[in-house]
Protein backbone atom coordinates (compact mmCIF):
# COMPACT_ATOMS: atom_id res chain seq x y z
CA UNK A 1 0.00 0.00 0.00
CA UNK A 2 2.67 2.46 0.51
CA UNK A 3 4.26 1.69 -1.92
CA UNK A 4 1.50 2.78 -3.95
CA UNK A 5 0.72 5.57 -2.34
CA UNK A 6 4.23 6.96 -3.24
CA UNK A 7 3.67 5.84 -6.68
CA UNK A 8 0.35 8.29 -6.66
CA UNK A 9 2.31 11.07 -4.85
CA UNK A 10 4.83 11.24 -7.86
CA UNK A 11 2.74 10.82 -10.42
CA UNK A 12 1.02 13.84 -9.21
CA UNK A 13 4.59 15.77 -8.63
CA UNK A 14 5.08 14.73 -12.29
CA UNK A 15 1.63 16.22 -13.60
CA UNK A 16 2.00 19.44 -11.23
CA UNK A 17 5.69 19.64 -12.65
CA UNK A 18 4.50 20.00 -16.73
CA UNK A 19 3.75 23.83 -16.10
CA UNK A 20 6.24 25.55 -18.47
CA UNK A 21 6.71 29.34 -18.85
CA UNK A 22 7.29 29.32 -22.88
CA UNK A 23 8.78 32.26 -24.74
CA UNK A 24 9.58 33.71 -28.52
CA UNK A 25 9.40 36.38 -30.28
CA UNK A 26 6.23 38.53 -31.65
CA UNK A 27 6.25 37.16 -34.73
CA UNK A 28 7.19 33.79 -33.25
CA UNK A 29 3.80 34.04 -31.01
CA UNK A 30 1.74 34.57 -34.17
CA UNK A 31 3.65 31.81 -36.00
CA UNK A 32 5.45 29.29 -34.17
CA UNK A 33 4.62 28.75 -30.78
CA UNK A 34 1.31 28.15 -31.69
CA UNK A 35 2.13 24.58 -33.20
CA UNK A 36 4.46 23.84 -30.69
CA UNK A 37 2.27 24.28 -28.19
CA UNK A 38 -0.15 21.78 -29.93
CA UNK A 39 2.49 19.31 -30.69
CA UNK A 40 3.62 18.87 -26.63
CA UNK A 41 0.00 19.12 -26.27
CA UNK A 42 -0.78 15.79 -28.26
CA UNK A 43 2.57 14.03 -27.26
CA UNK A 44 2.69 15.47 -23.56
CA UNK A 45 -0.65 15.94 -22.60
CA UNK A 46 -2.20 19.54 -21.02
CA UNK A 47 0.52 22.20 -20.27
CA UNK A 48 -0.36 24.75 -17.98
CA UNK A 49 1.35 27.82 -19.95
CA UNK A 50 2.26 31.19 -19.89
CA UNK A 51 3.63 32.56 -22.81
CA UNK A 52 6.25 35.36 -23.25
CA UNK A 53 6.90 37.75 -25.81
CA UNK A 54 10.60 39.14 -26.01
CA UNK A 55 13.79 40.28 -27.86
CA UNK A 56 15.77 37.49 -29.18
CA UNK A 57 18.48 38.61 -26.61
CA UNK A 58 16.20 39.01 -23.71
CA UNK A 59 14.52 35.24 -24.83
CA UNK A 60 18.03 34.11 -24.26
CA UNK A 61 18.96 35.93 -20.91
CA UNK A 62 15.69 34.83 -19.30
CA UNK A 63 16.14 31.41 -20.32
CA UNK A 64 20.03 31.91 -18.69
CA UNK A 65 18.25 33.01 -15.71
CA UNK A 66 15.69 30.51 -15.27
CA UNK A 67 12.67 32.78 -15.81
CA UNK A 68 11.48 30.82 -18.80
CA UNK A 69 11.46 26.61 -19.30
CA UNK A 70 11.39 26.46 -22.94
CA UNK A 71 11.77 29.19 -25.48
CA UNK A 72 11.96 29.35 -29.22
CA UNK A 73 14.86 31.75 -30.67
CA UNK A 74 15.43 33.10 -33.77
CA UNK A 75 19.37 33.40 -34.96
CA UNK A 76 21.08 35.00 -37.39
CA UNK A 77 23.61 32.48 -39.64
CA UNK A 78 25.71 32.69 -43.05
CA UNK A 79 23.10 30.59 -45.23
CA UNK A 80 24.90 27.07 -44.80
CA UNK A 81 26.18 27.58 -41.50
CA UNK A 82 25.15 26.95 -38.30
CA UNK A 83 24.21 29.77 -35.55
CA UNK A 84 26.61 30.10 -33.11
CA UNK A 85 25.18 29.54 -29.65
CA UNK A 86 27.12 29.02 -26.16
CA UNK A 87 26.73 26.03 -24.93
CA UNK A 88 25.61 25.57 -20.88
CA UNK A 89 25.25 22.10 -18.70
CA UNK A 90 21.39 22.73 -18.16
CA UNK A 91 20.25 24.46 -21.84
CA UNK A 92 19.31 21.77 -24.74
CA UNK A 93 19.01 23.46 -27.88
CA UNK A 94 18.06 22.08 -31.55
CA UNK A 95 17.15 24.12 -34.89
CA UNK A 96 14.07 23.11 -36.34
CA UNK A 97 13.68 25.68 -38.88
CA UNK A 98 15.69 27.29 -41.53
CA UNK A 99 13.68 30.60 -43.30
CA UNK A 100 15.07 32.35 -45.72
CA UNK A 101 15.19 36.07 -46.33
CA UNK A 102 13.03 38.03 -49.07
CA UNK A 103 12.84 42.03 -50.31
CA UNK A 104 9.75 42.89 -51.29
CA UNK A 105 7.50 45.99 -52.12
CA UNK A 106 3.71 46.66 -53.28
CA UNK A 107 5.22 47.61 -56.85
CA UNK A 108 8.07 45.82 -58.43
CA UNK A 109 9.92 48.78 -59.55
CA UNK A 110 12.16 49.18 -56.88
CA UNK A 111 12.98 52.70 -57.85
CA UNK A 112 9.85 54.30 -57.00
CA UNK A 113 10.05 53.73 -53.29
CA UNK A 114 12.46 56.03 -51.48
CA UNK A 115 11.91 54.47 -48.32
CA UNK A 116 13.05 51.39 -46.37
CA UNK A 117 11.32 49.67 -43.59
CA UNK A 118 13.56 48.45 -40.65
CA UNK A 119 12.28 46.00 -37.96
CA UNK A 120 12.31 45.54 -34.54
CA UNK A 121 16.38 45.55 -33.56
CA UNK A 122 17.98 42.42 -33.08
CA UNK A 123 15.49 40.68 -35.52
CA UNK A 124 17.39 38.85 -38.56
CA UNK A 125 15.22 40.68 -40.83
CA UNK A 126 16.88 44.10 -39.36
CA UNK A 127 20.18 42.57 -39.32
CA UNK A 128 20.06 41.70 -43.21
CA UNK A 129 18.47 45.19 -44.06
CA UNK A 130 21.27 46.98 -42.51
CA UNK A 131 23.82 44.79 -43.57
CA UNK A 132 23.16 43.90 -47.34
CA UNK A 133 20.35 46.06 -48.34
CA UNK A 134 21.51 49.69 -46.82
CA UNK A 135 24.92 49.67 -47.62
CA UNK A 136 24.30 49.27 -51.60
CA UNK A 137 21.36 51.95 -51.44
CA UNK A 138 21.87 55.66 -52.31
CA UNK A 139 22.01 58.43 -49.64
CA UNK A 140 18.11 59.81 -50.94
CA UNK A 141 16.75 56.69 -49.20
CA UNK A 142 15.32 57.28 -45.87
CA UNK A 143 14.51 54.61 -43.11
CA UNK A 144 11.52 54.07 -41.33
CA UNK A 145 11.78 52.18 -38.10
CA UNK A 146 8.94 49.67 -37.03
CA UNK A 147 8.49 47.60 -33.75
CA UNK A 148 7.21 44.82 -35.27
CA UNK A 149 7.28 42.08 -38.98
CA UNK A 150 3.71 42.40 -38.95
CA UNK A 151 3.83 46.09 -38.67
CA UNK A 152 6.69 45.94 -41.23
CA UNK A 153 4.58 43.60 -43.61
CA UNK A 154 1.37 46.04 -43.58
CA UNK A 155 3.12 49.07 -43.83
CA UNK A 156 5.04 47.40 -47.33
CA UNK A 157 1.39 46.49 -48.77
CA UNK A 158 0.19 50.14 -47.96
CA UNK A 159 3.47 51.39 -50.34
CA UNK A 160 5.26 53.05 -47.73
CA UNK A 161 8.46 51.21 -48.27
CA UNK A 162 10.95 48.10 -49.02
CA UNK A 163 10.96 45.45 -46.82
CA UNK A 164 12.95 42.47 -45.46
CA UNK A 165 10.72 39.98 -44.56
CA UNK A 166 10.80 36.00 -44.04
CA UNK A 167 9.49 33.87 -47.24
CA UNK A 168 7.03 32.21 -44.40
CA UNK A 169 5.19 35.86 -44.06
CA UNK A 170 4.71 36.14 -47.64
CA UNK A 171 4.09 32.57 -48.87
CA UNK A 172 1.43 31.49 -46.11
CA UNK A 173 -0.33 34.87 -45.87
CA UNK A 174 -2.95 35.19 -48.71
CA UNK A 175 -2.73 39.25 -48.51
CA UNK A 176 0.94 39.57 -48.41
CA UNK A 177 1.13 37.52 -51.56
CA UNK A 178 -0.11 41.32 -53.18
CA UNK A 179 3.70 41.81 -52.38
CA UNK A 180 6.35 41.90 -55.13
CA UNK A 181 9.66 39.87 -54.59
CA UNK A 182 12.18 42.05 -55.98
CA UNK A 183 15.87 41.33 -56.93
CA UNK A 184 18.34 40.68 -53.87
CA UNK A 185 20.80 38.35 -51.89
CA UNK A 186 22.00 38.07 -48.79
CA UNK A 187 23.92 35.71 -47.04
CA UNK A 188 21.61 35.39 -43.78
CA UNK A 189 19.40 33.11 -42.84
CA UNK A 190 17.33 32.84 -40.24
CA UNK A 191 17.23 29.93 -37.71
CA UNK A 192 14.30 28.97 -35.05
CA UNK A 193 16.32 27.39 -32.16
CA UNK A 194 13.77 25.37 -30.02
CA UNK A 195 15.50 26.16 -26.59
CA UNK A 196 14.88 24.35 -23.15
CA UNK A 197 15.92 24.12 -19.35
CA UNK A 198 16.97 20.52 -17.92
CA UNK A 199 16.78 21.11 -15.37
CA UNK A 200 12.72 23.00 -15.33
CA UNK A 201 10.74 20.68 -17.88
CA UNK A 202 9.85 17.61 -16.81
CA UNK A 203 10.82 14.42 -18.22
CA UNK A 204 8.00 13.51 -20.59
CA UNK A 205 8.11 17.10 -22.08
CA UNK A 206 11.84 16.64 -21.92
CA UNK A 207 10.87 13.60 -23.92
CA UNK A 208 8.01 15.40 -26.50
CA UNK A 209 10.95 17.96 -26.99
CA UNK A 210 13.29 15.87 -28.52
CA UNK A 211 11.25 14.32 -30.88
CA UNK A 212 10.13 17.83 -32.30
CA UNK A 213 12.29 17.97 -35.87
CA UNK A 214 10.54 20.68 -37.40
CA UNK A 215 7.53 23.52 -37.13
CA UNK A 216 5.44 24.98 -40.12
Amino acid sequence: MRSLDNALASARRERASDGARFGATEFGCCYHLPGLLKRLRLDAGPIASKVTADTPCRLSDRLRDGDLDIALIPRATEIGQDAEMTESPFLRRKIIRREALALVASSPQIERSRTVLAGPEQCVCRTATERDLLTGFRSDYQVLQVTSLDAVRASALAGLGLAVLPMMMISEDPAAKRLHRLPWTTSLTCVLSLEWRTDRASARVRESLEMISGLR
